[in-house]
């Protein structure tokens, strides 16, 4: 398919401006080590989309191929997800590289992700343990006093 270059020219322009209001959003937006993360990236629509997240050593990415587009207006965007994690304590380069129809990876955002440590919980156990001493301990205390 042979496409005229005022064409392409539209395309590009519209392709230029999705990529200025790259919208990326991160949940949770306080991620800690036992988070599972969602990645939530506004794509042009009307595209078969192929996404795929790797993570290496502190840097995520996130590529999203674009095929079988349906070109025109209206351009608009819709949400796509990419989930990953969790992940180890630390601070992490999230990359989103978008490839539309078979013209190669192109940096779509790019921003940081700090993953806290996990909050410690109790298990079933530990947390009865602690029910009963507490209770152990309160009940010693109001004997005292009585």
């Amino acid at each position: 398919m042979k496409m005229k270059p005022h064409v392409l020219l539209a395309l590009g322009l519209v392709l230029l401006a999705l990529h200025a209001e790259a919208a990326v959003t991160i949940a949770p937006a306080s991620p800690t080590a036992q988070d599972q993360i969602t990645a939530t990236i506004d794509v042009l629509a009307g595209c078969f989309d192929i996404i795929t997240t790797s993570v290496t050593g502190n840097s995520i990415r996130t590529d999203i191929r674009q095929q079988g587009c349906i070109i025109g207006p209206p351009a608009f965007t819709v949400p796509e997800t990419a989930r990953f994690g969790p992940l180890l304590p630390g601070t992490y380069t999230y990359d989103v590289y978008l490839e539309y129809e078979h013209t190669g990876p192109v940096l779509y955002s790019r921003q940081m992700i700090v993953v806290a440590p996990a909050v410690p919980i109790l298990s079933e156990v530990g947390l009865s343990i602690l029910a009963i001493s507490l209770a152990g301990i309160a009940c010693f205390a109001l004997g005292k006093r009585g």
